[in-house]
């Protein structure tokens, strides 16, 4: 610790932060909406999109550490690159998906399509 440099364990690959942030924020946060979501209550419908686009994200840097593993000619196996990068690049590919189809199913607010002109005098009797 006192060595003025980094530890012998660590790696470029390995992040302990990450970990105890998906397990401790990520994990409930995506469990709390998706029982929100068969719930059918709106916040749910709000934080699915954010929460598929945070999930494209993570596939995308996945990814992007894999390729600068290899640029800078690391050994990481086909094993691991299978293991440990593919199921993020694949739950990316499937998250952009379904976050094209479910945005492309939203309708705008139905008070926004009123067709009423704002100075009706009609709205104002009644």
């Amino acid at each position: 610790m006192f060595r003025n440099g980094a530890p012998a364990t660590l790696g470029s690959y390995t992040t302990e932060v990450t970990a105890i942030l998906d397990w401790g924020l990520v994990a409930p946060l995506f469990l709390w909406t998706a029982i929100n979501l068969l719930r059918h209550r709106p916040n749910g419908f709000v934080l699915a999109p954010i929460l598929t686009f945070f999930m494209i994200l993570v596939g995308i840097v996945v990814l992007g550490q894999r390729l600068m593993q290899a640029f800078r000619a690391e050994t990481v196996t086909f094993a691991e690159t299978g293991v440990y990068v593919l199921p993020f690049v694949l739950l990316s590919a499937m998250g952009t998906v379904v976050l094209v189809n479910y945005l492309q199913t939203l309708r705008p607010n139905r008070l926004l399509l009123d067709k009423e002109e704002p100075n009706d005098k009609s709205r104002l009797s009644s």
